[in-house]
């Protein structure tokens, strides 16, 4: 359950966390927290629905000898968006990673809709210079399909951003040339200006 599909894409995060205040969003155990503490980041907050999932984020923390930096918040991710909205409150970088929402193609438009909604309102949680990572694992949505999603996402609300990085699963996660649908795995880093 540590999704090791993602591995890249967390030491991307440690690269760029140094000194910044991260919220990880759908954080489950808290992968991408763990490395943004291991990058060097001044505080990192990571909310989950799932109690015991938020509880194993915080075991990990201790685990790799991290600071009291790390606050786990188990909650809904749109709730506590709404409420940090309400508050003012910002973060330098962002992370969503939320569970598939198009688990098959006649849920495609909810998803779109869905992912566009998460994506729109976490942004308006980072700083304007800030970083904002999207992911998604849905295999029914292809990495072009996920940039305009993003691109729309930006466009709600009212930021500019460039692409810094494009990935993917792990290069361990191979797939087959002709089923391109199993390159299920989408991650894209932007740097907000």
């Amino acid at each position: 359950g540590f999704f090791l599909d993602q591995r890249e894409n967390r030491f991307l995060v440690r690269k760029y966390a140094k000194d910044l205040n991260v919220l990880n969003m759908f954080s489950y155990t808290g992968g991408f927290s763990i490395n943004a503490g291991l990058g060097g980041a001044r505080s990192v907050t990571s909310v989950d629905i799932a109690k015991p999932a938020t509880e194993n984020a915080v075991l990990n923390w201790s685990l790799n000898n991290l600071s009291d930096t790390h606050e786990a918040v188990a909650e809904n991710c749109f709730d506590f968006i709404a409420r940090k909205l309400e508050a003012g409150k910002k973060w330098d970088m962002v992370i969503v990673d939320p569970p598939s929402f198009a688990p098959s193609k006649k849920s495609l438009d909810k998803a779109i809709n869905s992912y566009e909604k998460i994506f729109s309102e976490s942004l308006r949680l980072c700083e304007n210079t800030g970083f904002f990572a999207a992911s998604s694992c849905s295999s029914h949505i292809t990495t072009e399909m996920f940039l305009d999603i993003c691109k729309s996402a930006l466009s709600k609300a009212r930021k500019r951003a460039k692409v810094v990085y494009v990935g993917a699963q792990g290069f361990d996660h191979t797939y087959p040339v002709a089923l391109t649908e199993m390159r299920y795995l989408k991650f894209v880093l932007f740097k907000l200006f």
